[in-house]
């Protein structure tokens, strides 16, 4: 009760105590989640929806890197740019083959959100490259996580990566010549 006059007293309405009271709090809050999770629910993004923008976000991480690799720092803000910006360009339309030649993307529907990944040889588990959530795409792109072209791994047909050179002893010594071990592969190698 408030006191607006000594002699009268005024009574509080019964919205202004349930405003102040700990279970009407509580109420407005689940009142205000539940219409967030309907909104969300109702606006997730559909599949071709996502992999249209996810493969826009791509395009433009791959613009954005083709002469000058960007950072950590320079990673978010691209992102940040490629979630409400399209690709215009055709600068990278080279890349964009290569990436859909050595890349897959894939399209996860939840109850209130979707997310994308990419998968590749790099990284077969996948790379999380967007999320779907109040019909946004948020871009999550890192061009380290693409895997654009391929180059050999071994020097000739059928050899072993690494090539254990030394015999099966287990005892080495003290300074042993495991040969082979630097600049494999330009073949500039220690000699046996």
């Amino acid at each position: 009760m408030k006191q607006s006059d000594r002699g009268t007293y005024q009574k509080d309405s019964v919205m202004q105590q349930f405003y102040r009271s700990c279970l009407g709090k509580v109420i407005i809050l689940a009142v205000v989640s539940s219409l967030l999770l309907l909104i969300a629910r109702l606006t997730v993004p559909g599949k071709e929806y996502m992999l249209g923008e996810t493969t826009d976000n791509i395009r433009q991480c791959i613009e954005a890197n083709i002469n000058i690799p960007a950072d950590k720092i320079d990673n978010i803000v691209n992102n940040m740019v490629a979630t409400f910006t399209h690709a215009d360009s055709l600068e990278a339309e080279e890349s964009m083959k290569d990436f859909w030649k050595y890349n897959t993307i894939e399209v996860y529907e939840h109850f209130f959100f979707t997310t994308s990944y990419v998968h590749n040889n790099y990284l077969p588990g996948g790379k999380r490259a967007g999320i779907g959530v109040f019909g946004l795409v948020i871009s999550t792109v890192e061009y380290s996580d693409l895997l654009l072209r391929v180059a050999p791994v071994r020097k000739e047909y059928n050899q072993r990566i690494i090539t254990n050179t030394w015999s099966n002893e287990v005892d080495l010594g003290s300074n042993p010549d495991l040969g082979n071990t630097y600049n494999t592969y330009d073949g500039d190698g220690s000699s046996n």
